[in-house]
């Protein structure tokens, strides 16, 4: 059976209904119905959010490190790339982390690496978590914004992203709105734009994230622990860390569309498991209903 992906439309066969296809009224049911079995668990989080004080600043550095994990994607990286160094924002630095690339991928960054603010790390692990935290240590930038390698930017997001978070300085992670393009760059119209606006704290263990245009406050990241290597690896490590920060800090909503994520290219060997994507999404799910349980419990007895 062919994986099945939350946010495709139902044409194919092997659909299921997405919670992004809810009515308002089926909406309201499901979020309901969440936040009864939080509040049975003792993990529905109601706190205030704490506050944040960043000690980054933009001298000295780039303001924005764009983190790129990159396994066999020759065909794509070179675009994934132009999409940052045609965008109207320019203080910046792209940091490329492969995972043991075999197809040319590597060659294709080489390309671009007389370019000073464009950096190739190597980490040979094949673990996209990991590929994430090598780049996030070598990062520079007050913020860190995440790019798949077969993803594209559009010219404003990096500008759109910083300007937003800058408005918002109590944001600790900003998310865009995005569309989806086929394997030659063209727009599928057919899915819509995706808007995530079901999320909240809370909300967000039952669903699969909020969003694709992500901005990071790097201290945020570094405080997290960055992304979890060990349970989530290569699939859902985003998802997982979304849940850990929204337990502590606000995110922000960027009702723009500034991500282009790319589908239908990928071949069958390159697709997760639909068992094993359960998995980890499930983990990461019991370990925020624990970890929020043990927040209201440390809180009630402050």
């Amino acid at each position: 059976m062919k994986p099945i992906y939350c946010y495709l439309p139902p044409k194919q066969n092997y659909f299921k209904e997405s919670y992004l296809n809810y009515t308002e009224e089926k909406e309201k049911e499901f979020r309901d119905a969440c936040i009864r079995s939080l509040e049975r668990r003792g993990s529905l989080l109601t706190d205030s959010f704490h506050p944040l004080d960043c000690p980054h600043n933009d001298k000295g550095n780039p303001i924005l490190s764009v983190l790129i994990p990159l396994y066999n994607r020759a065909d794509y990286i070179g675009k994934a790339v132009d999409s940052v160094l045609n965008g109207t924002f320019q203080d910046y630095e792209i940091i490329v982390v492969d995972n043991g690339s075999a197809d040319g991928s590597i060659e294709e960054v080489k390309k671009y690496t007389s370019n000073g603010n464009i950096t190739l790390l190597h980490s040979d692990s094949k673990n996209t978590a990991r590929a994430l935290n090598l780049g996030l240590r070598h990062a520079k930038g007050k913020y860190v914004c995440q790019l798949d390698s077969d993803d594209l930017y559009t010219p404003e997001t990096l500008e759109t992203l910083y300007s937003y978070m800058e408005s918002n300085p109590d944001r600790a992670l900003g998310v865009s709105y995005y569309d989806h393009i086929g394997p030659h760059g063209e727009t599928l119209t057919e899915f819509g734009i995706i808007k995530h606006l079901e999320y909240d704290r809370n909300n967000l263990l039952r669903t699969d994230g909020l969003g694709a245009a992500r901005i990071w406050h790097r201290c945020v990241l570094e405080e997290l622990g960055g992304f979890d290597e060990v349970n989530m690896g290569s699939y859902a490590e985003d998802y997982d860390l979304e849940l850990k920060l929204s337990e502590k800090y606000r995110v922000l909503r960027i009702p723009h569309v500034l991500y282009h994520y790319r589908v239908y290219h990928k071949q069958a060997d390159e697709e997760v498991d639909y068992t094993v994507r359960h998995q980890k999404k499930t983990f990461a799910r019991k370990s925020a209903v624990l970890r929020r349980r043990q927040l209201n419990l440390k809180d009630r007895r402050a």
